[in-house]
């Protein structure tokens, strides 16, 4: 025996197929051929044994086959009682509404007949057990709201009017954009009319921020604020650190390295001297330099520039040492500055150490 979960698969499996289309027969009525009426009754006999042994689902699809070969009231109507059988009474009621528009033919047969008079009877009691979900969806004004059943999309006035649907659960969900769907799970049983309301909230109103009062101002409280320190000046009041101690130690050997760079230097620039001297008198007489002299008081000059060099870079780095030096931080250098500045009665205060 089947479990309710697989009839209830076999039925929403059945239910796609008839919006497809494979369990309506067509609209013009052509009269079948010899092989169409063998298929459709073979059809008609395999549903049959089905429907017997209890397999709703099974007859139907022999029967929807019968009917789309061969569209007769008596395929037809066979179609319709499984499917009122299975509970899908929408689809029960348009296959009745089909079979009732079929026009009577001139050697239509007493069961043909007698099917198309039960098939009046039947529609009318199928109509009658649909049940009908009516939902009203209210949005934010000039927001714009979808609704759909089972995923269906339905127009919003169709479903305030009521949607026809098959008995059983169903899943209504209305949207609008910017906020969270809305969403009802809701059981129908035949025959019964169930109402739902599904409500946005209104956008909500921009929140303004809070408003700040500042106290009043007092004589007998003077306000003390501190005041800010100029970037350029430094603390001398914090206590020396390592970094100070190496920042004195630099600027020594800065101040040694160019002390012995200069002593270079002008050494060097005494004997470029020197030998600029001694080769214009020995090779230059009358301002005229022989080849020898010229070489030599080039080499000189090579020497002179270099010297030059030397000093230059030696007192650079003895002034720098300097300067460095005595910029580092003393232990014992006195804290000065101001450090607070008062708003009184009478008048501004100045407290601190200087």
């Amino acid at each position: 025996m089947k479990s309710s979960n697989d009839r209830a698969f076999s039925v929403v499996a059945l239910t796609l197929a008839l919006a497809m289309g494979s369990l309506h027969a067509p609209r013009a009525f052509a009269d079948p051929s010899a092989a169409d009426k063998a298929s459709a009754k073979d059809f008609m006999r395999e549903g049959k044994e089905l429907r017997a042994k209890g397999d709703h689902a099974g007859a139907l699809k022999k029967f929807s086959a019968a009917y789309a070969v061969v569209p007769s009231p008596i395929t037809g109507l066979a179609v319709a009682k499984e499917q009122t059988a299975l509970g899908l009474l929408v689809e029960a009621r348009d296959t009745l509404s089909d079979v009732q528009r079929m026009p009577p033919k001139a050697s239509e047969s007493p069961e043909a007949k007698a099917a198309r008079d039960e098939a009046g009877t039947l529609l009318a009691d199928v109509v009658a057990r649909i049940p009908i979900l009516e939902v009203h969806v209210s949005a934010p004004a000039g927001a714009v709201a979808t609704l759909s059943i089972d995923g269906r999309p339905v127009p919003l006035v169709a479903a305030a009017e009521g949607s026809r649907v098959n008995p059983g659960k169903h899943t209504v969900v209305a949207q609008v954009a910017g906020q969270p769907d809305k969403t009802a799970s809701v059981d129908v049983a035949e025959r019964e009319r169930k109402k739902i309301d599904l409500g946005f909230d209104a956008a909500p109103k921009p929140v303004e921020p809070p408003k700040t009062v500042e106290p009043p101002k007092t004589a007998e409280s003077p306000k003390t604020v501190e005041a800010p320190r100029p970037a350029s000046i430094e603390d001398k009041g914090r206590e020396p650190t390592a970094h100070d101690s190496t920042q004195k130690w630099v600027g020594i050997a800065a101040v040694g390295v160019g002390a012995v760079t200069l002593g270079v230097g002008g050494l060097l620039g005494l004997s470029a001297r020197s030998a600029y001297q001694d080769a214009k008198s020995a090779h230059c007489p009358g301002d005229v330099c022989d080849p020898t002299g010229g070489s030599e008081i080039a080499d000189a000059r090579s020497k002179g520039n270099t010297a030059t060099i030397l000093v230059g870079v030696g007192a650079a780095l003895a002034i720098g040492g300097a300067v460095i030096w005595l910029l580092a931080p003393s232990p014992s250098a006195p804290k000065t500055g101001v450090t607070h500045v008062g708003l009184g009665a009478t008048g501004v205060t100045v407290a601190g150490s200087f």
